[in-house]
C-alpha cells in the first residue's frame, strides 16, 4: 500500500510541476473564489486553514485566508509539533502574516503570541492534499496528521484541488477520512459528511 501511495505521489507532483504557474495560480484564485463562495464558509465563524507551500505547488489559498479574516472570520493555522512522536494538529489564530514563523516540514504558522484554538463542531476545515479521489479521500504528505484529527474533531471539511489532482480512486487504509467537500477550478463536489 505504501509503495502505491508513493508512485501516486510521485505521478502528481510531477505532473503539478509541469503545468504553468501563470495557470496554477490563476487556478488558485478560482478556488479561494469558489471556496469564499460557499454557503458553508459565508456562516462559518472560524475556519481552520493551512499556508500554502508554493514550493509544493500546492493551492494557494492565503487569499481566501485575508478575505475570511477581513469578514471578520476567526482564521486558525495549524502548528505542527517538531516532536515526530507528536501527530496532533493543533491551530492557532491567524493575525496575520508578519506574525508567522518558520515550522517544520517547510510550513509557516502564528508565532506563540497567537492563541491556541479550540476544536469546536461548527469549525470548517480546510485540508490540503496532493489529490483527492471522488469519495473524498485525499493523499497528502504521508504524515497522517489530517486524519487524525478528523477522527479526533469531525468538522465540515473542504478540499481544495487542482481539478487535475482529482481522480477517479486513490488507495485507502483504514485511518483514511474522507473530506465532505472539494473544490476545484472547475467544479465543486459534495461528497458526504465524515460525522
Amino acid at each position: 500500500m505504501q509503495d502505491e501511495k508513493r508512485q501516486w505521489r510521485e505521478r502528481l507532483l510531477a505532473a503539478r510541476a509541469g503545468w504553468d504557474p501563470s495557470a496554477r495560480a490563476r487556478a488558485s484564485l478560482r478556488i479561494s473564489d469558489a471556496a469564499a463562495s460557499l454557503p458553508e464558509m459565508r456562516s462559518a465563524r472560524t475556519v481552520l486553514g493551512f499556508w500554502s507551500m508554493p514550493e509544493r505547488f500546492e493551492v494557494d489559498v492565503r487569499p481566501l485566508l485575508v478575505t475570511l479574516t477581513r469578514r471578520g472570520v476567526t482564521v486558525g493555522l495549524p502548528v505542527v509539533s517538531r516532536d515526530r512522536d507528536d501527530r496532533i494538529l493543533r491551530f492557532r489564530r491567524f493575525d496575520g502574516e508578519d506574525r508567522l514563523a518558520a515550522g517544520p516540514f517547510g510550513t509557516r504558522h502564528p508565532d506563540a503570541s497567537s492563541p491556541f484554538l479550540e476544536p469546536k463542531d461548527d469549525d470548517v476545515l480546510l485540508v490540503p492534499a496532493l489529490g483527492v479521489d471522488s469519495r473524498g479521500i485525499r493523499l497528502g504528505w504521508g504524515a497522517g496528521y489530517y486524519d487524525r484529527r478528523l477522527a479526533a474533531h469531525p468538522a465540515f471539511a473542504i478540499c481544495p484541488i487542482f481539478d487535475g489532482c482529482l481522480v477517479d480512486s486513490l488507495p485507502t487504509e483504514t485511518h483514511d477520512r474522507p473530506v465532505t467537500l472539494i473544490v476545484t477550478e472547475r467544479r465543486i463536489v459534495r461528497v458526504g459528511t465524515n460525522a
